[in-house]
């Protein structure tokens, strides 16, 4: 069943996906000319309007996204369990889908200033050394439901690391944890709200 869920999540997940996909890839490519052009003032200035563009853009199809999650399973030929799980898995997706256009959009200003080795540490090194083990780790040896594994998953310390290395602007990572510290118990609580499971098993 938790197969079968995941592969019906995704797939709506990769539609919804090429929209914070397509503006990260903008900001890469209209950065870059401004730092190429030698205007530092103006690719920063550009690059905090992009981010935030992104990251709003995204969280009105993420609640596109959290209206649709109990019909697009339907469309499947599996079990009601299956659809159940399917459902919140991509509700925990539109949930942390703001935060992924925020990550891809500072990831790709990283590499129009062509910082490759902190890219690649993010790209490669941290999910195979982090999130993967990570997965690993809540799957084998503990007994936690497999939506607590996905969004603890999906949760991680990736956007702390990115403000380290690339110092945007303070407003911008400001509203950024502004809105998942207030969002975050009322989107899990509505997640969660027909399971046996309740916040205190993501503490």
């Amino acid at each position: 069943n938790v197969v079968a869920s995941l592969n019906i999540s995704n797939t709506i997940n990769n539609v919804f996906n090429i929209v914070f996909i397509a503006l990260g890839d903008s900001v890469a490519i209209i950065v870059g000319q401004l730092l190429g052009a030698g205007d530092m003032k103006k690719a920063r200035d550009t690059d905090n309007k992009m981010i935030a563009f992104s990251v709003m853009c995204c969280t009105c199809v993420a609640m596109v996204m959290f209206v649709m999650a109990p019909l697009f399973p339907m469309l499947y030929n599996t079990n009601d369990e299956a659809r159940e799980l399917a459902k919140y898995l991509i509700m925990i997706t539109a949930f942390f889908m703001p935060q992924n256009a925020f990550l891809h959009a500072t990831y790709f200003t990283l590499r129009s200033g062509g910082k490759t080795i902190i890219t690649f540490l993010f790209d490669s090194v941290f999910i195979w050394c982090v999130s993967v083990p990570i997965a690993f780790v809540l799957s084998r040896y503990t007994g936690i439901h497999v939506l607590v594994i996905y969004a603890c998953v999906q949760l991680d310390p990736e956007p702390v690391n990115t403000l380290l290395f690339f110092n945007v602007d303070p407003l911008i990572t400001d509203l950024y944890f502004s809105f998942f510290h207030q969002m975050a118990d009322r989107t899990l609580e509505c997640v969660l709200a027909e399971t046996k499971l309740s916040l205190d098993d993501f503490r």
